[in-house]
Parts: C-alpha cells; sequence; structure tokens
C-alpha cells in the first residue's frame, strides 16, 4: 500500500492533535507540519505528531495527498490564497 502524505498548517492543540491520532494508525501517513511559533513547531516533533517540519508556510511540500489548516480564521483567510497559488 502507497503511503500518503499529509500537511498540517498549525500545530497546536487541533492540528496536534490531529497529528498524533493520524501517526497511531497501525498504516500512518507521512505527516509534516508547519507553525509560526517555532515553539509549538519545536514541541510537536518532540511528542512525533509529525514526522518533519514544513520550512515556511507558503510551501505545501512536495507530493502532498491532503493540506489541513488548523489555524485562527483570520491566518486562514491569508494562508489559504498562498497554498493554492
Amino acid at each position: 500500500m502507497t503511503q500518503h502524505t499529509i500537511a498540517i498548517h498549525g500545530l497546536g492543540l487541533i492540528g496536534g492533535s490531529l497529528g498524533l491520532s493520524l501517526r497511531a494508525r497501525r498504516d500512518p501517513p507521512r505527516v509534516l507540519g508547519y507553525d509560526v511559533d517555532p515553539e509549538t513547531a519545536r514541541a510537536a516533533i518532540e511528542r512525533g505528531a509529525v514526522d518533519a517540519l514544513l520550512p515556511d508556510s507558503a510551501s505545501p511540500g512536495p507530493d502532498l495527498d491532503l493540506v489541513v489548516t488548523a489555524v485562527p480564521p483570520r491566518a486562514a483567510a491569508s494562508l489559504v490564497p498562498r497554498l493554492l497559488a
């Protein structure tokens, strides 16, 4: 079976919990993440919520099967257009 790759933008309570849940599956996807707060991003790596961090929010990453935005609505208003560009 092919391993899927998922990117999560926003690694706080919701994004971090989603990452942990995805990684706990029997056949986990590769989970990439990004957060504007470097401490939150580092904590997500340390907790095992993501496999790796994306370099910036405008970089959706290679060969993604799904992109999740787990950010506040105001942040999503500027993030989503950058991801679609």
